[in-house]
């Protein structure tokens, strides 16, 4: 087959079209496989390379696949963020196997053998997801993950007290102070906290909208929210005019940009007080668990269930206070 070959942003990888507008598959073993005509619409195109990496195609090939789906597009930041976590570990012990050829027995083995049982049993939910989008286009028949049970997990109960609050408040940077009593007075992630924008800041309160679920809450102005943030604006202020940057950002570094995850997370590392066993999604849990009211309303979450997962203290009943003992 002669002629250039050409790339599309619409062509699968390793899918090429020749300057005679014929379509090929170039696979990692090398040569080339015709697999349409030049006149063949992009669903056929499509088709034909689904077809041919049904049958040839590895994990790895079909992985490229699900990242170019609709159901990965859709898919939040931070699970988007968790998977491509996750694919790093698949990928050097099923990368290169062709998902047919994946059994049950092999997902158990890999589990048993990872020792961060947590990160196994995300594991295994992308490994599922990919084979399940693979069984809708033929490449396999059945869902070896289906049968493989995930570890057990114990739910994490660590509970901040206020003095260990105030503990690390005392020892952390201005920025970081703003972070805690943001994700705290909030109930927010971290995650939330680092993009909020100038924006958010409206006249009843304080728009936070949650990454992972896309649920917006306007937390309403109180005296602590708003000495928060009034905090922040001013950091904000001190570091742009010394950067020289503008920045729709509410909290920034000292460059004008937004904080990464990689370095809040940093941040909060290094300034950890000797001894220290909680973390700041723990923050989180604080919020939810001091909480008086409808917790479930002010955490955002769909259901009571995901909920008390951060609700970190026993519940307040009221007990029978008539009758008497006869």
């Amino acid at each position: 087959m002669s002629g250039k070959k050409t790339k599309d942003k619409w062509l699968p990888a390793r899918v090429y079209k020749r300057s005679n507008g014929t379509y090929e598959y170039h696979p990692t073993t090398g040569g080339s496989v015709k697999i349409a005509d030049a006149n063949a619409s992009q669903i056929e195109v499509l088709d034909a390379y689904e077809q041919i990496m049904g049958e040839d195609g590895t994990l790895g090939n079909l992985w490229a696949m699900y990242k170019q789906s609709e159901r990965w597009i859709n898919l939040k930041p931070k699970t988007k963020e968790d998977y491509l976590g996750a694919w790093d570990q698949l990928n050097k012990t099923f990368g290169k196997l062709l998902p047919r050829d994946i059994k049950s027995y092999h997902v158990r083995k890999y589990m048993d053998i990872r020792t961060a049982r947590t990160r196994a049993n995300r594991e295994r939910i992308l490994l599922k997801n990919i084979l399940r989008y693979g069984i809708e286009y033929n490449w396999l028949e059945t869902n070896p993950c289906d049968v493989v049970k995930p570890f057990k997990e114990t739910p994490r109960d660590r509970y901040v007290t206020d003095e260990e609050y105030q503990r690390q408040y005392e020892r952390v940077s201005e920025v970081l102070q703003v972070f805690m009593e943001l994700c705290y007075i909030c109930g927010a992630r971290g995650q939330d906290i680092r993009i909020l924008k100038l924006s958010d800041l409206q006249e009843e309160g304080l728009l936070v909208v949650q990454q992972k679920t896309g649920k917006k809450q306007l937390k309403m102005w109180n005296l602590r929210l708003r000495a928060a943030v009034d905090r922040a604006l001013e950091i904000r202020k001190a570091r742009l005019e010394k950067c020289g940057h503008e920045s729709m950002f509410l909290i920034v570094t000292k460059t004008g940009g937004p904080y990464s995850s990689d370095g809040l997370k940093a941040n909060w590392q290094k300034s950890k007080y000797e001894g220290m066993d909680w973390t700041f999604h723990d923050l989180k849990a604080k919020a939810i668990s001091d909480f008086e009211g409808d917790k479930q309303e002010f955490s955002g979450h769909k259901s009571r269930l995901q909920m008390e997962k951060y609700n970190r203290t026993a519940d307040k009943v009221t007990v029978i206070d008539f009758g008497s003992v006869k």
